[in-house]
């Protein structure tokens, strides 16, 4: 309860493992005491009662206190039994070939496919008589962070020019200026990450300037792209990274000429996916400061993406939000939006930067000097190195497109800006129409005239059920008009369910009718096609499965023309017509 209280949440590291640990330990102990659901969060319930007179921030903390345990808690509980269950097999099988210690890669999998931390399952398996091969454990865990970090991308780009520490750098001069006239190439690698004097037409490689205006990929800021020019010769920057030693790296292809090393080019960012992407950044931030207001100083970033078509969101929360909560973000986004703040930036100590409010984490790692950026009078302060808009109403607009749960205790949040919100919209606004359209309603009307149609779709339903019935047995369904006919074999039925009101067959004079079939024997007939044939004919909409279809709006009046088109096209279709 302490730990919470102190925005210590549970975590697989760092401090928040410790959070974990205690949690899944006690979780452990009240299963042998005969728990049977989740309790750890009512027992911190209690120690509030009792101690939160002599530390209130324990009081003002409750309700978070007791989602946060509750959710570990039951994130364990569902898989508690299963690993211990396997655990204590696997300690079996060591005792019984005479061992005393559990293999490396059965504790990685209790922690991995489990949740059951190292530490956890050394106290159990001590329990029992046994220790754990941790040095095997961290082996496994080597193996996996391995995997995880190949998958292409920004990861490997990162380790190009590693081994020839060149250290150069560049200077970003990327926050003042988009383009610079004049600027040289200190050093050129091949696609391979090799040093070359030179990259001929076609070729790919990566250059780095001394000076550059080019954001390089961090804190979630995707890379610029644009172009070099020079005399004679041109290249397309197509993404721009830094090095493991801190290079800036920017991937080009040559497009027409000889790029060399030591040649003057005159360097420009793509200005509009740029301005595409900070306001993306900016929404960002005014995101951050909402979901604090909205949900609780327990939100904490944990991750993002900021790209020229949208943002990703990853923080700290104990459950989905709710669409009341949803709203109250974007409305909070949105004011700040139309406000018209002014964004600044500053450069100053963390100790001057966090005494100011600027969000500063435990387990982030800042200089001496960091960059401060401001958006309106104290509203929202973060240290953060990416680049953006200079006033909020650059940014437009702002909706959330949708939320995710990551893991225990981490939502994702999409959200788009500016125009990409804009196209949004539009794309909503078209969907209603459409959908109006369809149901020849308002869109206000749309709610429900589709809870009308699902009445009406099982009604229909039933109907079916009931012809169905009678079909098989031989005769029509009760209050039905229609006689039973063979063609070609098959057993055949129109019939009519006259005035019946919401089991009937007509509604405010309209017709409404279904075709279904049953058996192999109808293979050739395809109700969904025949369906829609009919109302067509009829004036009606419709259509479906091969083995259930249904139509209506047809005209009261119409049920002769729909019957006998019927017939005779079953007539047709089992002819082979």
């Amino acid at each position: 309860a302490f730990m919470v209280a102190d925005q210590v949440y549970p975590d697989n590291e760092g401090r928040g493992y410790i959070t974990r640990l205690i949690i899944r330990r006690a979780v452990r102990f009240g299963k042998i005491l005969g728990f049977k659901g989740p309790f750890l969060h009512e027992i911190c319930d209690t120690v509030v009662d009792a101690m939160g007179a002599v530390y209130p921030e324990l009081e003002t903390r409750r309700e978070l206190i007791g989602k946060v345990v509750l959710q570990e808690e039951k994130a364990f509980g569902r898989t508690f039994e299963d690993g211990r269950q396997r655990l204590e097999r696997e300690i079996a099988a060591v005792k019984e070939a005479g061992g005393d210690t559990v293999p490396g890669d059965v504790v990685f999998w209790l922690y991995d496919e489990r949740g059951f931390p190292p530490d956890l399952t050394a106290v159990i398996a001590g329990d029992l008589g046994v220790s754990i091969d941790r040095a095997g454990y961290e082996a496994a865990m080597n193996v996996k962070r391995a995997a995880s970090g190949k998958d292409g991308g920004a990861g490997n780009d990162a380790e190009i020019g590693g081994d020839l520490g060149l250290g150069i750098s560049g200077d970003f001069v990327g926050y003042q200026f988009e383009a610079i006239s004049a600027t040289r190439v200190a050093a050129l690698l091949d696609a391979e990450g090799t040093s070359v004097d030179a990259l001929q037409t076609s070729r790919e490689g990566y250059a780095i300037l001394e000076r550059t205006p080019f954001y390089a990929e961090s804190g979630g800021q995707v890379g610029d792209t644009g172009v070099f020019t020079w005399s004679g010769g041109q290249a397309t920057v197509t993404d721009t990274k830094k090095s493991a030693h801190g290079d800036w790296l920017h991937h080009v292809l040559v497009s027409e000429g000889e790029l060399h090393i030591h040649q003057v080019v005159e360097a420009g960012v793509d200005v509009e996916r740029r301005d595409a992407i900070e306001r993306h950044h900016s929404a960002t931030h005014l995101l951050h400061q909402a979901l604090v207001d909205v949900l609780g100083e327990h939100v904490k970033q944990e991750g993002s993406v900021v790209s020229p078509e949208m943002l990703r969101f990853d923080f700290r929360h104990f459950g989905a939000m709710s669409p009341e909560e949803i709203r109250e973000i974007e409305d909070q986004v949105n004011r700040q939006i139309q406000f018209g703040q002014t964004v600044t930036t500053e450069e100053l100590s963390i100790e001057k930067a966090t005494a100011r409010g600027a969000k500063a984490f435990f387990g982030d790692k800042y200089g001496d000097v960091v960059r401060m950026v401001t958006m309106g009078p104290g509203w929202s302060t973060e240290l953060c190195g990416g680049t953006h808009v200079s006033n909020t109403s650059d940014i437009g607009a702002f909706v959330i497109t949708r939320q995710e749960a990551v893991s225990s205790g981490i939502r994702r949040i999409y959200a788009l800006a500016g125009g990409r919100a804009i196209e949004e919209f539009r794309k909503i606004r078209q969907i209603v129409m459409d959908v109006s359209g369809s149901l020849r309603c308002t869109p206000e009307e749309i709610a429900g005239r589709i809870a009308g149609l699902g009445d009406t779709i099982k009604d229909l339903e039933q109907q079916v059920d009931r012809l169905q019935t009678k079909l098989l047995s031989g005769g029509p369904a009760e209050g039905a008009s229609g006689e039973l006919r063979e063609i070609g074999g098959v057993a055949v039925i129109a019939a009519l369910l006259e005035d019946q009101g919401k089991d009937g067959a007509r509604k405010e004079d309209q017709l409404l009718f279904v075709v279904a079939k049953r058996g192999d024997k109808t293979s050739a007939v395809h109700c969904g096609d025949l369906c829609k044939e009919l109302a067509a004919t009829a004036g009606a909409r419709g259509g479906g499965r091969p083995d259930f279809a249904q139509a209506g709006g047809a005209p009261g009046d119409s049920w002769d023309t729909v019957k006998s088109l019927f017939e005779s096209r079953v007539v047709a279709i089992l002819d082979g017509d």
